[in-house]
């Protein structure tokens, strides 16, 4: 008799501690009832409704590595249960643990090879890793069964627009005070066949205005990219051949590789051979400049992301190297409404070997105007060249989604902390008492900011929009740059 009322008591108390749970996960309280299955499951191991619910309680709470420790425990205590291995597949889907569940789906196929469930997480696998042709398969024997719905049919249109070729049309104009102005229309395309090839080719013709003369160039490039997603790496080679301003012809080059690690952690390393055209005096001397990057990235959706990076751009006509370091740290999200906000922290670094800060005249027309001891106005020629520059940054993101075919984005970039070596030139003689042009430099503070706008609209499931804007100042010149494209996608189901 007393027995028999204990057992009722016990399954009185599991029965009201998984309501209640229940409960909490109902409105929202992850974490309240992840502590409270935590107590219940540490008296009563094995249980496999609480080992169940805790799991699916730690990762609603974002607490993914213990969700996972979780389940792996569950399944432990009943390796029988087939459905329990699906539903921790599916969760290792959606937080992007890709190799450990592919065999966890591979085996329930075995157990049942015509589960929506499982189709459905492998077609969302197939396309993450670029294998579209194994994608659409996997979405169409979902969609066989349950052709409404409304996921694998979203999918399917995504995998669609991905794997078919694609045409954009765009045009830029910038403007700053040096004064120069910029018009650029260009033309994009690209085809997808194969994991290893994805096709790009791009043609831009852009025009430069500086003092009522006009400038053009024409820039050719065709690059391919390869996605060994086993081993999570992405190669980008790209090649092409640009005639300068001058009449100049060169070849251009962009080699970057990305390796993921432990899902998150990106390191990457980026070289090219491009053309410098963002000075006035770039226009009648344009010069080619060799850039090395290497750069590593956090970038986990729900939690902190950062990144840190160094760059050197090499001048080889004149032997000169520009060097930089940056790196920047954001909080994770903050969803209110429509609206996503992340604010963070940034730092960069600049100097140049040698600077390229001239006098805007000949000696012969400084001489007749100035006195010995006086500062000259000069110009950057051909490049800009900073000079031991440090900013401090806050960084503001703002993402809005008024529709689901809609997407705005605002950023700014305002440094409340900077300094600079600032160059200024004066004329003094050396020492044959000849009047020569010399160059110093005085410690300055700046206060450099950029601000950038998007919006980008899916008009109709072939054909996107996107405009943009962004602002620039720094302590050489202010400028804006305004920009518009159209692509297109020419959908094939084969």
């Amino acid at each position: 008799m007393g027995l028999f009322f204990s057992s009722q008591i016990i399954y009185s108390q599991t029965t009201d501690t998984l309501s209640l749970a229940k409960q909490v996960i109902v409105r929202k309280q992850f974490s309240k009832a992840e502590k409270l299955l935590e107590s219940y499951c540490e008296k009563h191991p094995g249980n496999l409704n609480a080992q169940w619910l805790y799991g699916q309680a730690a990762y609603f709470a974002k607490h993914f590595k213990k969700s996972q420790v979780i389940y792996e425990d569950a399944i432990r205590w009943h390796p029988e249960n087939y459905t329990l291995r699906l539903d921790y597949a599916r969760k290792l889907t959606d937080i992007g643990e890709l190799e450990k569940a592919i065999p966890l789906l591979n085996l329930y196929l075995a157990y049942d090879s015509a589960a929506s469930d499982v189709h459905e997480a492998l077609a969302k696998i197939s396309f993450w890793k670029a294998e579209y042709k194994t994608a659409l398969a996997e979405v169409n024997k979902v969609l066989l069964k349950q052709p409404d719905n409304r996921a694998m049919l979203s999918l399917k249109n995504e995998i669609l627009l991905a794997k078919s070729p694609w045409l954009k049309v765009s045009a830029t104009y910038v403007t700053d005070d040096q004064p120069l102005q910029t018009i650029t229309p260009s033309m994009e395309a690209g085809l997808s066949f194969h994991p290893l090839s994805n096709l790009k080719f791009s043609l831009q013709s852009p025009v430069f205005i500086q003092d009522k003369k006009f400038y053009n160039a024409q820039w050719f490039a065709a690059g391919n990219k390869m996605l060994f997603s086993k081993a999570g790496v992405e190669l980008t080679m790209e090649g092409g051949v640009i005639k300068l301003p001058a009449n100049r012809v060169s070849g251009t080059l962009n080699f970057q590789m990305s390796k993921t690690f432990i899902k998150h952690l990106v390191l990457s390393v980026q070289s090219g051979y491009q053309p410098y055209l963002y000075t006035r005096s770039s226009m009648e001397h344009p010069v080619m400049q060799a850039n090395y990057s290497l750069a590593a990235a956090w970038n986990p959706q729900s939690s902190w992301q950062g990144r840190a990076a160094f760059d050197v751009n090499r001048f080889y006509a004149d032997q000169n190297s520009l060097r930089a370091a940056s790196a920047w740290l954001i909080c994770p999200s903050l969803k209110v409404s429509a609206f996503t906000f992340r604010l963070g922290y940034g730092y960069n670094f600049s100097t140049s070997k040698d600077s390229r800060f001239v006098s805007e005249k000949p000696l012969k027309d400084v001489i007749s105007g100035w006195n010995t001891g006086a500062q000259i106005p000069g110009i950057y020629s051909p490049y800009f060249t900073p000079n031991e520059q440090h900013t401090h940054s806050a960084i503001l993101a703002v993402n809005i989604r008024p529709a689901k075919t809609v997407d705005i984005g605002l950023k700014g970039n305002v440094c409340f902390s900077g300094s600079a070596r600032n160059p200024y030139l004066y004329l003094t003689k050396d020492a044959s008492n000849t009047i020569i042009i010399a160059r110093n430099y005085s410690d300055i503070a700046i206060f450099p900011a950029e601000v950038s706008f998007y919006l980008a609209a899916r008009l109709r499931p072939k054909t996107s929009l996107k405009a943009e804007y962004f602002f620039l100042k720094n302590n050489f010149y202010i400028s804006h740059y305004a920009g518009l494209s159209l692509k297109i996608s020419f959908w094939h189901e084969g």
